[in-house]
């Protein structure tokens, strides 16, 4: 494994590597690092590292600069982004295509990791690897098969991060979501998602080794099951407005609350919260938050149930006025 350190110096990366900060230099001119600045001091990440030794180690091996930078980026991995940028105000990518009307759109169901022979294997419906990146928004995931839903595994840093989504009627081996990168400067998020109704093996249900774990805003109805384990300094971790079956691994506080959601209808796969449900209009709304799962919008303020610690519901969807009527009392975090 790499060092764990966050950071070095020009001078150090010379002495290293036995070559001039000169030359170090004329590498960043080439595109093949991108140190951060303080000042005029140049700071170089454990990936600014890497990309050095790489590169050294195909000018060795005879390559140009260019041929060495193309095999370079495809050992970094990929950078996923679905729907990573609504309602932040940045543009999505012009080669982005919406989805028609009434056409089923950002779902990732019924994917089974076996061999030939049709035995399911240890594979996982969606695999991260080095110095990979996932940022998704609005998805949904539904019926996969494998030891996991979602496995992240990098030995360069990276972010796994999941908002406004649905992982749902999964069967997991093992874990149902697993983040066990082997560097730091790794990001574990699951934050306004709904995780209900999957076959998992093994406890904890979200399980992270990375450097900042955030969990808000979220539903998880997996009874017999804890929430969230980690490894991570409690420091670094940060839970609010979480509403689980088993709470007994998360933190302490007013806003995470064990409990059973009611949905409307799981066996018709309508994971919408009921106006009675606990979750429903319990928390703040997210800075610059984007539509819930269904496209609708957030923060909707129910007059018949009283706020937890403000309008918005938890997980992936968001009870409008119109839905049902408003008769009837309800309460938010409180049993109904």
């Amino acid at each position: 494994m790499e060092t764990e350190r966050a950071e070095f110096s020009i001078s150090e990366l010379a002495r290293e590597f036995d070559i001039t900060p000169r030359a170090i230099r004329f590498y960043e001119d080439q595109g093949l690092l991108a140190p951060k600045r303080d000042g005029q001091r140049r700071i170089y990440t454990p990936r600014d590292r890497t990309r050095l030794k790489l590169t050294l180690r195909a000018k060795r091996l005879g390559l140009s600069l260019t041929e060495a930078r193309d095999i370079i980026d495809i050992y970094e991995g990929s950078r996923v982004y679905l729907n990573a940028f609504e309602g932040n105000g940045c543009p999505g990518a012009s080669v982005g295509v919406r989805c028609a009307a009434g056409v089923a759109c950002n779902e990732i169901n019924r994917n089974i990791a076996e061999d030939s022979a049709g035995q399911v294997t240890a594979g996982s419906a969606v695999l991260l690897q080095s110095a990979g990146t996932l940022v998704a928004s609005r998805f949904s995931m539904r019926g996969n098969q494998g030891a996991h839903a979602l496995r992240f595994v990098s030995d360069e840093g990276g972010y796994f991060e999941l908002f406004t989504c649905l992982v749902a009627e999964n069967q997991a081996s093992d874990r149902l979501i697993l983040a066990t990168p082997y560097s730091d400067q790794s990001h574990f998020t699951v934050s306004g998602c709904t995780i209900a109704n999957n076959a998992i093996a093994n406890d904890p249900v979200l399980f992270a080794t990375t450097n900042f774990v955030e969990l808000n805003h979220a539903v998880i109805d997996q009874p017999g099951r804890q929430a969230l384990g980690f490894t991570t300094a409690p420091g670094d971790v940060t839970v609010h407005y979480v509403l689980a079956n088993d709470i007994s691994t998360l933190p302490s506080a007013a806003d995470v609350v064990q409990g059973s959601p009611m949905f409307e209808d799981a066996t018709a796969h309508d994971y919408r919260l009921t106006r009675c449900s606990r979750g429903v209009d319990a928390a703040p709304a997210d800075a610059g938050t984007a539509p819930d799962l269904s496209g609708r919008a957030r923060s909707v303020d129910l007059v018949s149930v009283p706020n937890g610690f403000g309008a918005q519901d938890l997980g992936a969807y968001e009870i409008q006025t119109g839905d049902t009527g408003e008769a009837i009392f309800c309460a938010s975090f409180d049993s109904p």
